[in-house]
């Protein structure tokens, strides 16, 4: 089944809520550069934010600083879909640490995931980077 983004976040808040969500898991190490804040900015831009949240969203990337816990999605699919997102965004630098897991974990649990399901969504996660990595390995090789 092909989800589809718009059909996912179907609204300001969750669209709001999906971007800050990820910016919360990329300052959980405690920086942020003009990059990410790019990214950030252009994919609230990409999903049809309008502006006010848009506003909102980059006076918070600005600030540095956000608080995890007003972050709820409306349905559990939304909350499995920035889960998932979240962990390849995560992943993409090659590590992730105790303090993401940390901020995903209580996201998880506040939109009421099981932290089996993390679990569970971390390792399909891992298992796609090694696929990956075996890949790319293949490639150099040949």
């Amino acid at each position: 089944m092909v989800m589809e983004i718009a059909k996912i976040l179907d609204s300001q808040t969750a669209k709001y809520n999906f971007i800050k969500g990820l910016f919360c898991l990329a300052i959980a190490d405690g920086q942020i550069d003009d990059t990410e804040r790019t990214f950030f900015l252009t994919a609230a831009s990409q999903l049809g934010m309008q502006a006010e949240p848009f506003e909102q969203l980059s006076a918070l990337l600005n600030s540095g600083n956000a608080d995890h816990a007003e972050i709820r999605f409306n349905t559990r699919q939304q909350a499995v879909f920035f889960v998932r997102e979240a962990l390849q965004l995560c992943y993409v630098d090659g590590s992730y640490g105790k303090k993401e897991r940390e901020v995903l974990e209580a996201i998880s649990a506040n939109c009421g995931l099981e932290g089996s399901l993390l679990a569970s969504m971390e390792e399909w996660v891992m298992a796609g980077i090694r696929w990956r990595a075996a890949g790319e390995k293949f490639m150099e090789e040949v």
